[in-house]
């Protein structure tokens, strides 16, 4: 209940008016220098290293703008290189989140197919209401002139189906840039350890293998870059030393998500 209540404030103190974008990509840069002058200190103090964490990570998911997140990944990825974060926790973490926002999307687009189902049958009868009108016009010719019927508000223009913007569309698009903002943890995390593999490794990428196909473009081609860089790092010494350390099915999903696919190609 308290976690819940905690991510609601978040989403509310990134939602109000916030600081000036280079201000909080000032923050984030010098950040990781901080924590580099104060290394022993963070180390020493739990406390400290859980707060510094939970900022970075309200800044990676909770903020509305791309560069902050961006800045935010790369700050996860100094620190975490510096030995500051322990890797599993921000996994354990991410992964929660990517679950609890995976499940608010679905609830969320459930409701707007609803609404797009009322909307269709709502246009539907006015549409077949217009035509029995245009079927049975001659009828007015019949008419007396004083009688004449002002049959104006049938017309098209005034029966406009145009659709309002949905409050679950607002939402829809919130948890995307959430989304966004996961994924970059998790690539924040991969691009932390360049040369090797952690035995959590090869897990994370078979679980991030499905969002390299995600309709949202930011997600795939941060996820494909990643991996990407991922194996440039890892050339040198692939065959000798840390291909053996994946199974077959790991290793389709590395081949398949280390592909950037381009208009052309």
């Amino acid at each position: 209940m308290d976690d819940t209540k905690e991510v609601k404030n978040q989403k509310q103190i990134h939602s109000q008016k916030a600081p000036s974008i280079n201000v909080m990509i000032g923050v984030m840069s010098f950040l990781p220098i901080y924590c580099w002058a104060n290394l022993f200190t963070i180390k020493a103090n739990t406390d400290i290293s859980e707060k510094l964490l939970e900022f970075i990570i309200d800044f990676l998911v909770y903020n509305k703008r791309p560069e902050v997140r961006k800045s935010a990944a790369e700050a996860l990825c100094s620190l975490t290189t510096a030995t500051v974060f322990s890797i599993e926790p921000i996994i354990k973490r991410l992964k929660m989140l990517q679950q609890g926002n995976s499940i608010a999307f679905q609830l969320n687009e459930s409701r707007i197919n609803g609404s797009s189902d009322e909307f269709m049958a709502e246009s539907q009868e006015i549409t077949e209401s217009q035509e029995v009108f245009k079927s049975n016009g001659d009828f007015q010719k019949n008419i007396n002139d004083d009688c004449t019927m002002d049959t104006s508000f049938m017309s098209t223009g005034s029966m406009s189906t145009s659709r309002p913007t949905s409050p679950h569309s607002k939402q829809i698009k919130q948890l995307t840039n959430e989304l966004h903002g996961i994924v970059l943890g998790f690539c924040a995390v991969i691009q932390s350890v360049p040369y090797s593999v952690p035995d959590w490794l090869p897990e994370l990428i078979l679980f991030l293998n499905p969002l390299a196909y995600h309709k949202h473009v930011p997600i795939k081609i941060s996820i494909r870059k990643a991996i990407s860089e991922f194996r440039k790092t890892h050339a040198l010494s692939w065959e000798t030393l840390y291909k053996q350390q994946f199974n077959q099915e790991q290793l389709d999903a590395l081949n398949d998500m280390g592909t950037l696919y381009t208009y052309f190609s």
